[in-house]
């Protein structure tokens, strides 16, 4: 009998919310939940090719929204990524307002606290 397969978050963020992303990550991964994120780029592999490659994959992105993150180009171009390829996506508000496809979508807000947030994730991932 195989082992059940891990599920797969890509957890796309502004650099200015790094602090809230690693702690997200580190309470899924407490899940055994495997997360991907920029960070998750190896030293000399292509960044874009290997962002585009790690959404593709993913079961679920993770929109940490921010008004930097609605600046962000990698954050638009992962989640660009993640309607092309039709993945489930969980926009999380952190701050600001939520502008483009992202506002169609019901969302959690930061302020419910990371276990509610780590709640929903892993209701969207069963």
């Amino acid at each position: 009998m195989s082992e059940p397969k891990h599920k797969r978050v890509f957890i796309c963020y502004a650099r200015s919310e790094a602090t809230y992303a690693h702690a997200l990550r580190r309470a899924l991964e407490q899940l055994r939940v495997e997360v991907y994120t920029d960070q998750s780029v190896s030293v000399g592999e292509e960044f874009a090719p290997s962002l585009r490659d790690a959404v593709a994959e993913s079961d679920v992105l993770v929109a940490l929204m921010s008004p930097q993150f609605f600046r962000s180009k990698w954050c638009q171009m992962e989640l660009s990524t993640a309607l092309s390829n039709d993945k489930r996506i969980i926009p999380v508000l952190l701050n600001g307002e939520i502008t483009g496809p992202l506002s169609y979508l019901e969302y959690v807000e930061s302020e419910d606290g990371l276990p509610a947030i780590v709640a929903e994730i892993g209701r969207s991932l069963r």
